[in-house]
């Protein structure tokens, strides 16, 4: 019998799930799901469009992964998949993202450093550090 850990044929959706049963429900089951409406009162939800972040971090350098069905990082066959690194600049990944441009793979950023960006989007955070 083959075992493949990542079949997952449904992901369910919830609505704001509390703490105990996000824990209960899902993570102590190692089950995924998609969590909706738990960011909706944030105010970047409403200021945060696509134009907005090309304004403010467009000419940024970005590293962006690429997987030819995005699955990086992930076993595939018998292999440990890792994706594709390119360097661009942000506004150019936006291209793919609003399909302005053509894209073979599907591209993603998972691994930029928070202060990269916080700064320039949020003038605030920069008390923090």
């Amino acid at each position: 019998m083959k075992l493949d850990l990542y079949a997952v044929t449904h992901v369910e959706r919830i609505e704001r799930p509390t703490p105990l049963e996000f824990y209960r429900d899902y993570v102590s089951q190692n089950k995924p799901v998609i969590i909706t409406g738990a960011f909706d009162h944030w105010k970047a939800m409403k200021k945060w469009t696509n134009g907005f972040l090309r304004e403010k971090i467009g000419s940024r350098d970005v590293t962006v992964d690429i997987t030819p069905y995005g699955k990086g990082d992930a076993v595939q066959g018998k292999h440990f998949v890792k994706p594709m690194e390119k360097v661009m600049k942000f506004s150019e990944f936006m291209d793919f993202i609003e399909h302005k441009s053509q894209a073979q793979g599907i591209y993603y950023i998972q691994h930029q450093a928070k202060w990269q960006f916080s700064h320039r989007i949020c003038p605030r955070s920069r008390r923090r550090h």
